[in-house]
């Protein structure tokens, strides 16, 4: 039987809340937090009966007071984030036999938490309603009386939210009196840091009905500006004190002064001994200044980002070295080794698969979302300059770079393959000339210029020269990804704007104006995860200057994506061209000849 299903049979009894009430108070006392106490209830009973109210009783202690994200006043009884349960329903749909056995429970418990827990819901329910039982709820939270425990601020957070609905003036005062007091009481208490924060949230909206003096408002100036002094050794609340002092800020000039203040908190002194956490500083300052419009903190952030050097991160790298068992190498270069001559090999070698594999099954292996605190951390990704590329965190995050990790590794090993596979190619050849391979090449109806180029840096990979070879080829990749897509006419050129003179996009433009127009998926991703930050990044980090040679593998893995884009370019923009090049997208390998043998018969 389901959860739901469980509530559903519950039939009220009176003698239920006796039961559990003294069960209720012992579990609040060893730590106030209804959720907590809902983790004792809610598992199968003794009977079907007892298992149907701890499901009801556990239903009511699993919604948590949530505030809006705009209005801290404004908060309600929502069900817990972690609860995907098709049995948290909304409160005002819960049964009246629930309902009865909540109010049961109201008469029958003695800890505060709980009475003020068990009256919202009522009151939140519609069970209990008007301006009367709104003072109740404000009563109840009222008395729990201990600024130590999180759920006292939730609860005047949310006394002042029905205070304001109900346009109780004099209960909201009495709150934000409370909260002023304490804020001013345990500012520098670091271990309730975070309530401090919440409570100057919540004094930042002004009161419904203004005071009849400015004394409040000058409490809470001061307040902030001793928060801010508190802040440079408790970064844990800056950010809620910064959106805090700006919502209260009373003119543009205070506002301000609150968002540099947030910036430079950000921006203190840097400390040798923080590597990571400084680059998160620093980014997190320039992100925010740029927030702010204040560009000269914007680039005091930038300039200190750019200052810290690889030794200074506090960290090493982790190799993941992506290589292949001897054996299966050896396997792998057999078919070249038995190949009747060089141009046998390079057919074959012109004809293999996307070096990132399936498309598919690497999603179906590597794609999946994987639960557990590492979708919780975010992940920094640092590139070779030793500046902060890219971030990311949650589920889909971790999935998603575990799956380009999987593919990058893919590409190094199948690149491993395909440089050894040039080796031996090289070897075949023996005194072989560029013109003789320019020749064979353009039997296949390549574009000239395109293949003359290739053939080049194929010649310099078979005269040792690999790094080379991998810079010859690249400007082959991104001319023969745009011939392909001209070829189809596709509108890619960018008329001049302005003082900008009119020009061709950039290779990511290319990459995805082929995949619109249906390029092999496994492709695709190779292309992304060798030349785009997806990946390897090899295209900006060669343009940028951040690499300025290749390894054999990396120069391998170009050739390859070049000798496959010259594939796409061949006839003219005819309608027979077309048709050729869409047929070329969709199959983008060179097809091997087929090996004719003569069999003689005695």
């Amino acid at each position: 039987m389901s959860e739901q299903d469980h509530e559903l049979a519950y039939v009220f009894d009176v003698n239920d809340a006796a039961t559990l009430g003294p069960l209720l108070d012992a579990a609040c006392s060893d730590y106030p937090d209804p959720a907590v106490v809902a983790l004792a209830f809610g598992r199968p009973g003794s009977t079907a009966r007892e298992s149907a109210r701890d499901h009801a009783l556990a239903r009511g202690l699993s919604y948590e007071l949530v505030a809006e994200p705009t209005d801290p006043t404004r908060s309600a009884l929502q069900p817990l984030k972690t609860s995907d349960n098709p049995w948290m329903t909304p409160l005002l749909s819960t049964r009246p036999e629930v309902l009865d056995l909540w109010e049961a429970c109201l008469a029958s418990v003695t800890h505060p938490v709980l009475i003020a827990h068990f009256r919202d819901l009522l009151f939140s329910a519609k069970r209990h309603r008007g301006i009367e039982a709104g003072q109740h709820v404000i009563d109840s939270y009222l008395k729990i009386n201990d600024p130590d425990a999180p759920f006292w601020m939730e609860g005047l957070a949310r006394s002042v939210c029905v205070a304001r609905s109900f346009g109780l003036h004099d209960a909201e005062a009495a709150i934000r009196e409370t909260l002023l007091a304490f804020a001013e009481a345990r500012l520098q208490d670091r271990s309730v840091a975070g309530l401090v924060a919440h409570a100057l949230e919540l004094l930042s909206v002004p009161a419904k009905r203004a005071p009849e003096s400015t004394a409040e408002e000058d409490r809470i100036r001061a307040l902030f500006a001793r928060a801010w002094e508190s802040i440079e050794s408790n970064l844990s609340i800056t950010d809620a004190v910064a959106h805090a002092n700006r919502r209260f800020a009373k003119s543009p000039a205070e506002r301000q002064a609150a968002g540099e203040r947030h910036v430079r908190t950000y921006l203190r002194p840097d400390d040798p001994d923080q590597g990571i956490r400084r680059i998160w500083e620093l980014t997190t300052a320039a992100n925010l200044a740029e927030h702010y419009e204040l560009p000269h903190l914007r680039q005091q952030a930038i300039s200190s980002l750019q200052a810290r050097r690889h030794h200074a991160l506090g960290g090493r790298p982790l190799g993941r070295p992506a290589s292949l068992p001897s054996w299966l190498l050896v396997n792998k270069l057999q078919s070249y080794r038995r190949a009747r001559d060089w141009r046998q090999s390079l057919q074959e070698w012109l004809g293999t698969e996307a070096p990132t594999g399936s498309w598919a099954d690497n999603q179906q292996r590597y794609g999946q979302t994987k639960p557990g605190l590492l979708s919780l951390v975010t992940r920094i990704t640092i590139g070779r300059h030793g500046l902060p590329e890219r971030s990311r965190s949650g589920p889909e995050a971790r999935a998603l770079d575990d799956l380009h990790t999987a593919e990058r590794d893919l590409a190094m090993m199948n690149g491993t393959v395909l440089a050894g596979a040039l080796s031996i190619i090289g070897s075949q050849g023996g005194s072989l000339s560029e013109e003789t391979l320019s020749a064979f090449l353009l039997s296949d109806n390549m574009d000239e210029p395109l293949t003359m180029a290739f053939s080049h840096a194929l010649m310099l990979f078979f005269d040792g020269r690999t790094s080379d070879a991998g810079l010859v080829a690249f400007p082959i990749v991104e001319a023969a990804a745009r011939g392909a897509l001209l070829l189809l006419n596709e509108p890619l050129y960018r008329l001049e704007a302005g003082q900008g003179p009119g020009h061709f996009p950039a290779l990511d433009v290319y990459i995805q104006a082929l995949e619109d127009r249906g390029l092999d998926e496994d492709w695709l991703r190779t292309l992304r995860i060798v030349l785009t930050p997806d990946g390897l990044n090899l295209r900006n980090e060669t343009a940028h200057g951040h690499k300025l040679s290749y390894t054999a593998v990396e120069s391998a893995l170009i050739l390859r994506i070049a000798g496959m884009l010259l594939y796409l370019n061949g006839p003219s923009s005819t309608q027979e061209g077309d048709a050729w090049a869409i047929r070329q997208l969709r199959y983008p390998q060179r097809k091997r000849r087929r090996r004719w043998r003569l069999m003689i018969y005695r």
